[in-house]
């Protein structure tokens, strides 16, 4: 089966095995990420529709949304919008 890769968009990743070695991977996958292997905190998207969670790698910590195209262009357009009609 091809997934997703962490390569370029829409490069493959080519997996060979049973259900049970696609879940072994997605297992050592959560414990690297919950452990601590990679330096970063879990976090969920302060966005109140949003329900992702995401590293936060940022240098202080201080990140606030899943992704800054999407969600944080939202609450700062609403904020700006906001501070518009005021």
């Amino acid at each position: 089966p091809s997934l997703p890769g962490p390569g370029a968009a829409g490069d493959p990743v080519h997996r060979a095995g049973d259900v049970r070695a696609a879940l072994s991977q997605v297992a050592r996958a959560a414990i690297d990420l919950l452990g601590g292997a990679v330096p970063g905190t879990l976090k969920e998207c302060g966005s109140g529709t949003c329900t992702r969670l995401y590293l936060d790698t940022s240098r202080r910590g201080t990140r606030r949304w899943c992704d800054m195209r999407e969600c944080g262009n939202r609450a700062k357009a609403a904020a700006f919008r906001a501070r518009q009609r005021t």
